[in-house]
């Protein structure tokens, strides 16, 4: 989680590996991290996904699949 919240404060993308159970698929995803929030026992983050260019939420499962983005700053 150091990643995310570390792209939080510099305003830098991430890329996320996102599974869908719907599909039982996974993808790589390029996200600007707005928020990290705890919410019904769960830990979310709040960002906008550039695949589907869309903002959204997403539950965070496992941090270590978030890494940073060597482009350009948010």
């Amino acid at each position: 989680m150091p990643g995310i919240q570390q792209a939080l404060l510099e305003r830098r993308s991430l890329q996320v590996r996102y599974y869908s159970m719907s599909r039982d698929a996974e993808t790589d995803r390029r996200v600007d991290p707005y928020h990290l929030t705890y919410f019904n026992g769960g830990l979310y983050l709040i960002g906008y996904c550039h695949l589907r260019q869309v903002r959204g939420h997403s539950p965070v499962t496992f941090p270590d699949t978030c890494w940073w983005d060597a482009g350009d700053q948010t």
